[in-house]
């Protein structure tokens, strides 16, 4: 398994592991991504590719994994039911995907290993992501690799988010 910078060449393998969770929500009754408009979708990706934020992981030359990672200060994240653990700048996490024939192998753990490298590339401390409250995979996900949860966001069309942080 290798994690790379994501290219555009990646889009469609990307967009296909992004329906495949789609899919996977709807099945299991998370309404996570399941909107009108798409979200996320191609042009997701590609902002994420402009920004130098979209991450993927390949076995051999297939993309089994995606995820965007960057210092990114999320307007979603300003106000909070609870409270962040602190202020500081800090390492988002969002839009993370597996194949769902890798879905088990601990394959997103690989993405959180590379937003602790771009805390200490960027000399950042923090890493903060939010998920949907019946998306039990990545509330284990973020438990079992020491994220702490620390109350509720509001996304854009303004459904809550659980908010979890994890200080480096």
């Amino acid at each position: 398994m290798k994690i790379c910078r994501a290219k555009e060449e990646n889009i469609d393998a990307i967009v296909k592991i992004m329906d495949e969770a789609k899919q996977y929500f709807k099945v299991h009754d998370i309404p996570q991504w399941q909107n009108e408009n798409g979200y996320p979708n191609a042009e997701d990706v590609e902002g994420d590719i402009d920004k130098c934020g979209a991450w993927i992981i390949q076995d051999e030359r297939q993309v089994v994994g995606y995820s965007f990672i960057d210092v990114y200060q999320d307007p979603n994240y300003a106000y909070i039911e609870g409270k962040w653990l602190n202020d500081s700048s800090y390492v988002v996490i969002h839009r993370t995907c597996v194949e769902n024939a890798y879905k088990g192998k601990n394959i997103a753990s690989h993405f959180i290993e590379k937003a602790k490298d771009i805390c200490k590339e960027k000399n950042v401390h923090n890493i903060r992501v939010d998920t949907h409250e019946k998306n039990i995979s990545m509330q284990h996900l973020l438990g079992k690799n020491g994220f702490v949860k620390v109350g509720i966001i509001y996304v854009e069309d303004g459904s809550p988010r659980y908010a979890y942080q994890l200080v480096i």
